[in-house]
């Protein structure tokens, strides 16, 4: 059986995990995991200040297997731009995912996938707006030079 490309993504930042620390637990193993961590306890945070109305209101694992779910589903590609994204940290091309309504927490409704760099870059611009005035932006860098050469390597162009 042939893994899909998020299982070898998410076999490689174990492989990472376990040898930084062999001791880690194995939902610390799961980028999902850490990331559904994170998107929970920034939630907490901004319910409790007021500036979101709403959580996702799943525990860590639900809201793991939610978001691994969702990245399977577009073969972790970008929604923006359509570039393959990876779980490797430090990469601009790094798997994320952008609330749409940003006075909406980290609900799986309210997610896009997207790249580390472009959740960024966005901050908290309207999501519509965000898409149709950076799109010619989006698609200068795609086309550039650097980007046809980064995309011919993520798609193993002339191999």
């Amino acid at each position: 059986m042939t893994l899909s490309l998020t299982q070898q993504e998410k076999q490689a930042f174990t492989a990472k995990q376990l040898a930084k620390n062999p001791k880690v637990t194995p939902s610390n193993q799961n980028p999902f995991y850490i990331m559904a961590n994170g998107f929970n306890i920034t939630d907490r945070d901004k319910l409790s200040k007021g500036t979101i109305s709403e959580g996702s209101g799943l525990d860590n694992f639900e809201l793991a297997d939610k978001l691994e779910e969702m990245a399977e589903m577009v073969d972790m590609r970008c929604a923006y731009n359509g570039m393959q994204l990876t779980l490797e940290c430090g990469k601009g091309n790094k798997l994320s995912f952008d609330r749409i309504d940003n006075k909406i927490g980290h609900r799986p409704d309210n997610l896009v996938i997207t790249s580390k760099a472009l959740n960024l870059w966005r901050k908290d611009d309207e999501y519509e707006a965000f898409r149709i005035s950076n799109r010619d932006f989006m698609r200068m860098l795609i086309n550039s030079p650097l980007g046809r050469e980064i995309r011919a390597e993520q798609e193993g162009w002339g191999q």
